[in-house]
Formats: structure tokens, C-alpha cells, sequence
């Protein structure tokens, strides 16, 4: 969502329209390996965890917990050019698909 009322539409949306909510749920469930196969996944959600809840830990240390190590790194950049680009295609997809759907 690019703004507090865009999220809002989108929420109301995915609660009131079937069709739309479906295919966002088989979008997601397509893509879920991305997420729970993906050692950066826990890396990432692990050092926003750590700042919103104000704990202190390093990200040398956060990694040694997950087990991501640094050559994961590498591929991380990869993988976040990746998601970004499809991404892009699923919400044009999803755009698209409400104009001419």
C-alpha cells in the first residue's frame, strides 16, 4: 500500500470481495516456499523483533542464532531483486485483473 487510506481500501477489499480474496490467498500460497524456505526470512524478521521489542543483539549474533551465515549474504541481494521484481508483476497482475476483470 502506498498510504494509510490505499491499506484501508485494500483491507476492506480482501474482506468483502471473494473473488479478489481468493486470488491473493492462491498468491500466497504459491509463493510460500519464498518465505519459509528462506534463511534471510528469519534473519530479517528476527532483527525486527529484536529493535521493536528494544532487545540488544548484534547482527553477528542474531545470524549465529538463525544460522544465516554470511554467505547467505550474498545471495540475499540476489533474492531481494528478485522478490521486488515479482512483486511488481503480481500487483500489476492484480491491478489489471480489477480494471479488466
Amino acid at each position: 500500500a502506498d498510504s494509510v487510506s490505499d491499506y484501508v481500501s485494500k483491507a476492506l477489499r480482501l474482506a468483502f470481495d471473494g473473488e479478489y480474496q481468493s486470488r491473493v490467498r492462491k498468491a500466497i500460497i504459491d509463493r510460500r516456499h519464498r518465505i519459509f524456505d528462506e534463511k534471510s526470512v528469519s534473519f530479517e524478521w528476527g532483527k525486527f523483533l529484536t529493535r521493536a521489542l528494544r532487545i540488544r543483539i548484534s547482527d553477528e549474533e542474531l545470524a549465529s542464532q538463525v544460522g544465516f551465515v554470511r554467505e547467505d549474504r550474498h545471495y540475499e541481494a540476489y533474492n531481494a531483486k528478485e522478490m521486488e521484481d515479482e512483486q511488481e508483476r503480481w500487483k500489476q497482475s492484480v491491478m489489471l485483473s480489477s480494471i479488466f476483470g
